[in-house]
């Protein structure tokens, strides 16, 4: 099973959906949002690198680790 294809795949079936294309414009409107907020930026960058290890887990991945420094 190649996760890369099926994700593409499945992320131009969902473009051409009413809810595919709400999903996409509200990453737009968060992204356009927090585009100055350095927390922000960083999160997006330390997800971006740990998606080529964890693909679709690297928001929650990221998410975690971040609660755990800010915990300790």
């Amino acid at each position: 099973m190649n996760i890369l294809d099926y994700s593409i795949k499945l992320g131009a079936l969902l473009r051409n959906t009413e809810e595919g294309k709400n999903l996409l414009e509200l990453k737009r409107k968060i992204e356009d949002k927090y585009k100055d907020d350095n927390n922000f930026q960083e999160y997006k960058r330390y997800t971006e690198e740990k998606s080529t290890i964890f693909y679709f887990y690297s928001w929650e991945i990221t998410y975690n680790i971040l609660i755990k420094y800010l915990s300790n």
